[in-house]
């Protein structure tokens, strides 16, 4: 039995070496791109950026069948702060410290909050779609389509945009196969 579950694993569950190789070798420098052209093209995202944090199943370990959805976080940083707990478990309510308001960063930030100083979804959301609209627009448009051109070690990629909740996916299409990235 255990035989046969070992080649059920090594020929329909494990991720394929060449697919995870050929991914990373997209997803990696197109991420390192986007996010170099996001900060050159506006200053509040380059003054809280701080890395790409790598998540999901992919990065879990638990993926199966194809490396094709990659789950990813950019870390900001957002200064002088209060965290408290939102209405609905699992969700903080943050405000922007009303006696700091002396630091850049923070008083960008007071655009997305509401007369109390706390950060509202609805606009930073907003303003993080448009930061990276600004950066895949450095990208070449493809004719009549909300979709953008790359090529990158060879590989010609086509991506678009869509918002799944409150994250954005950008789709990117190569050749006879997509990947899809969750940011």
């Amino acid at each position: 039995m255990e035989e046969i579950l070992q080649e059920i694993n090594a020929n329909t569950i494990t991720l394929s070496t060449e697919d995870v190789k050929r991914n990373n070798k997209i997803l990696h420098p197109l991420l390192d791109i986007l996010v170099d052209k996001m900060k050159s093209m506006d200053e509040l995202f380059n003054s809280l950026f701080r890395r790409v944090f790598y998540g999901g199943s992919y990065y879990d370990g638990i993926r199966i069948k194809k490396p094709d959805e990659f789950d990813l976080d950019l870390l900001l940083h957002i200064p002088k702060c209060q965290i408290s707990r939102g209405k609905v478990p699992g969700h903080v309510r943050i405000r922007i410290d009303p006696n700091t308001t002396d630091d850049e960063s923070t008083r960008a930030l007071e655009l997305f909050a509401d007369n109390r100083g706390y950060l509202l979804t609805s606009k930073f959301n907003a303003w993080f779609k448009s930061v990276m609209h600004k950066g895949l627009s450095s990208f070449k448009e493809a004719s009549g389509a909300k979709e953008y051109k790359i090529a990158i070690d060879g590989y010609k990629l086509k991506i678009s945009v869509h918002d799944h909740g409150p994250a954005k996916d950008l789709v990117v299409r190569v050749r006879d196969f997509t990947i899809n990235i969750d940011l």
